[in-house]
């Protein structure tokens, strides 16, 4: 199994962000949170919860997956 790492070291995160995913691990918080406690992080878990997205307010949107939660090989295609 293959794994790659991704290096958030040198990015820039201004404004408010969206933080889209299936696992909320607080990566994304964690990081944006030290360099400036006074912006927001929202999180989107699921469907369900598309309803507290807020119109026109984020300038960020972040998603991480991983792939091997997906058993269906040509569902991994797609994403690819």
């Amino acid at each position: 199994m293959n794994n790659i790492f991704v290096s958030l070291e040198k990015e820039v995160f201004r404004g408010n962000i969206l933080d889209v995913g299936l696992d909320n691990n607080g990566v994304i918080y964690n990081v944006y949170k030290y360099y400036d406690e006074d912006l927001d992080v929202d999180y989107l878990e699921g469907r369900e919860n598309t309803g507290s997205m807020k119109s026109d307010y984020y300038d960020s949107c972040i998603l991480f997956f991983s792939l091997h939660n997906i058993v269906n090989g040509r569902e991994k295609k797609e994403i690819i």
